[in-house]
């Protein structure tokens, strides 16, 4: 797995405009993770819009968190192995290259109206204005910061996603997908609780 100095210098790496269509997918256990500008590519354009609609904007959820020892912070989205032609749709891909054992690079088709007359400036605006509309979490061992009603910003958010009106799992893999976009390992003893009745009920919805 690679780390998060060595992510951030893959995803500098977009001087070139050949670059900047390039979502670069790193393996982590059965999962796929894009990050930074890679993360804003497979949540606005890996997907077709009636998808998004649907189900994708609810699996997709992005994580913002801190990064450890550093003033920075990291974003990403994640999904199953298994489901990369869901969540990164063929009619969107232009080419598909595996780099090493742990990384897939994978070009895709921008909408030519949303290009014209773009930067590299303008670009990297645009990912750190969708980057900052989501909270950053707390890493392990620090405080989450509250809210008005005692829990973290980020857990209201993902308590939001899964449990919202507008998505309502159809299958199992759908709920794998959500359980694969929370951080579980990171929040609170009663806050993962309350995740976890949310799933049960999804779960049980389904049989």
């Amino acid at each position: 797995m690679a780390t998060y100095k060595d992510i951030f210098e893959i995803e500098k790496q977009r001087e070139d405009s050949t670059q900047w269509n390039v979502i670069h997918l790193f393996r982590d256990g059965n999962s796929y993770k894009a990050y930074e500008w890679s993360a804003w590519l497979c949540r606005e354009f890996a997907t077709s819009e009636e998808w998004r609609k649907q189900v994708a904007v609810n699996q997709l959820t992005p994580v913002h968190k801190a990064v450890k020892q550093s003033t920075g912070s990291i974003i990403f989205v994640g999904f199953p192995m298994t489901s990369i032609d869901k969540f990164i749709q063929k009619d969107t891909q232009i080419s598909f290259t595996p780099v090493g054992d742990n990384r897939i690079d994978i070009a895709i088709e921008l909408p030519a109206d949303q290009m014209d007359e773009m930067t590299l400036e303008k670009l990297q605006e645009k990912v750190q204005e969708w980057k900052k509309q989501f909270p950053v979490r707390a890493g392990k061992g620090d405080t989450p910061q509250p809210t008005a009603g005692g829990e973290s910003s980020e857990i209201n958010e993902l308590m939001k996603m899964i449990s919202g009106a507008p998505f309502r799992p159809m299958r199992m893999s759908d709920i794998l997908a959500q359980i694969n976009a929370l951080p579980i390992e990171d929040v609170a003893p009663n806050e993962a609780l309350k995740i976890l009745r949310i799933l049960k009920r999804q779960c049980a919805a389904l049989f």
